[in-house]
Formats: C-alpha cells, sequence, structure tokens
C-alpha cells in the first residue's frame, strides 16, 4: 500500500516538474517549491525513499539555479527528470529494486 502512494507521488512529481519546465520562472519556483516538501511516507523501503530523496534533492537544484540565475554545466532540469524518472521506475515495480 506504502509503494502504492509511493507510485502516485512519483507520477504527480513527474507531472508537475514537466509543468514546472515549460512556466515562467515564478509559476516554477512555485510548483517546485511543493514538491521539495513531498518526503518520502513512512513505511517506504529504503531504496525507494533513497530514490524520492534524490529527485527532491534534484528539485532543490533546479530552484537554486531559478533563484541565482547561476550557469551549470549539467543542466539541472534534467537531472530533476532523471532522478524523477529513476524513482518512478523503482516505484512502478513496487518498491522492488
Amino acid at each position: 500500500m506504502v509503494a502504492n502512494k509511493s507510485l502516485i507521488q512519483a507520477r504527480y512529481a513527474l507531472a508537475l516538474l514537466r509543468i514546472a519546465k515549460t512556466s515562467e520562472r515564478d509559476a516554477a519556483l512555485s510548483l517546485l517549491g511543493g514538491l521539495v516538501g513531498d518526503r518520502p511516507l513512512p513505511g517506504v523501503n529504503r531504496e525507494l525513499a533513497d530514490l524520492h530523496r534524490d529527485a527532491i534533492a534534484a528539485f532543490a537544484g533546479v530552484i537554486d539555479v531559478l533563484q541565482t540565475g547561476s550557469n551549470v554545466a549539467v543542466s539541472p532540469w534534467n537531472a530533476a527528470l532523471n532522478a524523477t524518472n529513476r524513482w518512478l521506475g523503482m516505484a512502478e515495480q513496487g518498491g522492488e529494486p
């Protein structure tokens, strides 16, 4: 049941991330800010929770770039999408590696 909720969280995060990427800066910051606060649920296995936290860290990286306007070698959007897709992939497998 908890893994199913994590799947819903991951799908939601991916959808919001895609919307944020095409949004204006302030809207993107608002959407990403909500994702950063969406922590792994209690009872989720460690690997799935780690992937969720990796995605949160990637969302925070996008926020940092949007707020500071800094230039980075790797697109933070791509890093966030990749981290979210890894999390979603494991969640789709029922949370099992």
